[in-house]
């Protein structure tokens, strides 16, 4: 089924997409050259009073967990044996009245080790940080995919589903492959619950708990409850292949491409609409954005709205002489790249209004590479670059206060642990870069920080060291645990920590020029 299952395993894997944006934009952009060698730790200033129960950080290899509050000290041993497919499960708050996310952030981290069983231990700071053997499982070393998914209601029920190789160990012959799904609340005598290759998991308006999956069958579209029992098939025909486009589970509504159709599914009644759009060819691969009512979704050159509830087909926005490259949605405006037709290829950064009306250019057509990286409140973020330049800009969605900045890079993003569905479901509170880059490394650069909505409050975070090419970080509060690279073969990692809110804050972990060191992304 290809495409479709691509893109239900790009959701479950959407925190290690995160992560690795800086190093694509950057590989692509300016390359992997060398720089001067010899560390140049920082020593930064740091301010972080100790908090009940804060979260800590960790690193892989032999688990280990960081005190923010503490950043230079130590790290200390977890567990001291090789560990591997580390997932930080998230907690959260979910407050119906106000349609809104709060709290959010890691509580709990899975793992897998050599002895083939997954382990899991607490992120926060007060509580045991003995690894504990979750369920039974003892085959992880055929492990082929796996992803988790949060219980809201109860954290305790959060899920790994996972895919097992069968008895050819190939991981790539699907047809032998096993699913399976554990919780975080088993002990090591509790079996895993046979599953299948789930396209949704359902989630309660009311509460955010998991109440069920759609999941594939064969050549069917089940509907199985949270135990993966009493499934029963759904009223449509899958030829190529069936995936979640989007689902905002207070809407308690979700959208599905079946072939090359789109339906709506209300996971309150398990009624599917009649089509509401389809494609011009089964798609092989679709870029879509999320708020609190309507997705919004490219389809060759034409930019298309469609409610989340089914009531109506959906809506084309703009029809444009050429092809859609990325979206993104700001306060009133979808943003969008569009590609000329021929040779050579021009590129035009351009926005409608959600309810449709005629198109503002935004940047004029350029024959520079254009990346649409990410947008907030009404900006829209973006970087260009050409056989000898780059840079890296914001601009308003009516097309006013453009700043672009040269030799600069937008790396990646600090994440609100709160937020209303109205806004998104991934809403950045600060976007990093690195100022002072060369054209194969951003080395003696400087990393700083930006207030994404209002695109102010600039913030000089610190130098990168002579011996680091990138920078990236990616968390759910302004203290955050990253990681740079060290150019030439191998790109070897050190650890990196830095408060986004903090001038001088970036102070080097580690420097191991014979190993690569990982924090554990916990988004």
């Amino acid at each position: 089924m290809g495409i479709f299952q691509n893109l239900i395993r790009s959701k479950l894997m959407m925190g290690s997409v995160k992560t690795t944006l800086s190093i694509l934009l950057f590989a692509t952009l300016i390359g992997c050259g060398s720089s001067n060698s010899g560390p140049n730790a920082q020593s930064g200033t740091i301010t972080t009073p100790p908090t009940s129960n804060a979260q800590l950080f960790f690193k892989s290899g032999s688990l280990s967990r960081m005190d923010p509050a503490n950043p230079s000290a130590a790290p200390i041993v977890v567990d001291a044996d090789n560990t591997a497919n580390e997932f930080g499960v998230i907690f959260r708050t979910f407050d119906v009245a106000n349609q809104a996310i709060s709290d959010q952030e890691v509580r709990t981290l899975l793992y897998t080790k050599d002895d083939g069983h997954f382990y899991k231990v607490s992120t926060l700071k007060d509580d045991s940080h003995l690894p504990v053997q979750v369920s039974s499982e003892g085959a992880v070393a055929t492990l082929c995919s796996s992803g988790v998914e949060p219980d809201t209601a109860d954290h305790a029920k959060s899920i790994l589903l996972y895919e097992l190789a069968g008895d050819d160990a190939d991981c790539t012959a699907k047809d032998d492959n096993v699913w399976k799904m554990l919780r975080l609340e088993m002990g090591a005598d509790d079996a895993p619950l046979a599953a299948k290759e789930v396209v949704s998991t359902l989630l309660s308006k009311s509460t955010g708990g998991i109440v069920g999956f759609l999941a594939i069958d064969g050549a069917n579209l089940v509907r199985c409850d949270q135990n993966f029992k009493n499934c029963g098939p759904l009223p449509i025909s899958i030829s190529t292949g069936v995936a979640e486009l989007e689902y905002n589970p207070f809407s308690g509504f979700l959208i599905l491409l079946v072939d090359d159709t789109l339906y709506s599914y209300s996971v309150d009644t398990g009624v599917m609409s009649a089509s509401l759009y389809t494609f011009s060819a089964i798609p092989s691969g679709v870029e879509s954005q999320l708020d609190a009512s309507h997705a919004y979704f490219m389809d060759g050159a034409k930019l298309v709205k469609l409610a989340l509830n089914g009531s109506a087909n959906a809506s084309i926005l703009v029809t444009e002489s050429g092809t859609l490259g990325s979206i993104k949605l700001t306060s009133n405006k979808v943003v969008y790249l569009l590609s000329s037709v021929g040779t050579p290829t021009t590129r035009t950064l351009k926005a409608v209004g959600k309810n449709g009306g005629s198109a503002t250019t935004l940047l004029p057509a350029t024959t520079d590479s254009l990346f649409l990286v990410a947008s907030a409140s009404s900006f829209a973020y973006y970087t260009r670059s050409n056989a000898t330049a780059f840079s890296s800009g914001a601009i308003k969605e009516d097309g006013t206060d453009n700043v672009d900045r040269p030799n600069a890079l937008w790396i990646s993003f600090i994440f609100r642990s709160s937020f209303s569905a109205a806004s998104g479901f991934e809403v950045i509170d600060k976007i990093l870069w690195l100022e002072g880059c060369a054209t194969s490394t951003c080395a003696n650069g400087t990393l700083k920080s930006v207030d994404a909505a209002s695109h102010s409050g600039e913030i000089s975070l610190g130098t990168i060291p002579a011996d680091i090419s990138l920078l990236s970080f990616s968390s759910l509060a302004n203290e955050a645990l990253g990681f740079g690279v060290a150019p030439g073969s191998g790109n070897q990692l050190d650890l990196f920590y830095i408060k986004a809110d903090q001038a001088d804050s970036l102070l080097r972990i580690t420097t191991t020029p014979t190993k690569s060191e990982f924090g554990i992304p916990f988004f």
